[in-house]
């Protein structure tokens, strides 16, 4: 994998609108996993990736954004060399929780209706 120049990167708010159309980009499905693929080419070996986005039971809201199940971004994020090191969630209701990362707590998360995800990743050394 190798590569990149930044030691650090955001995609805040973001992610969630990549592929649906809605500014001017071609329709694509998977357009959050390109997204990734190529910020992911971007980082250091070494370096941060802060994702955040809405999470919960995955669907595209219309003429909105996605809802992503939170394994779904693992998954893809893990795909490209990015490993998990902290997950923040923000409730519906501003309530702030520090995740212990299981599949038991990914797993909780996916079935609610709605949570604002603070991912924050580490590119792998390779």
């Amino acid at each position: 994998m190798g590569g990149g120049y930044c030691d650090s990167l955001s995609c805040l708010h973001a992610i969630e609108h990549f592929g649906l159309g809605r500014y001017g980009d071609e329709i694509n499905p998977f357009g959050y996993a390109s997204g990734i693929k190529t910020m992911s080419k971007l980082l250091k070996p070494g370096g941060k990736f802060y994702l955040s986005t809405p999470i919960g039971r995955e669907r595209v809201e219309f003429n909105a954004n996605w809802v992503f199940d939170p394994r779904t971004i693992i998954r893809v994020t893990s795909s490209e060399g990015l490993q998990l090191e902290q997950l923040t969630v923000i409730s519906q209701y501003g309530v702030v929780q520090n995740i212990q990362i299981s599949e038991d707590s990914l797993l909780k998360l996916a079935i609610q209706t709605y949570n604002l995800a603070i991912f924050v990743f580490t590119k792998l050394i390779y």
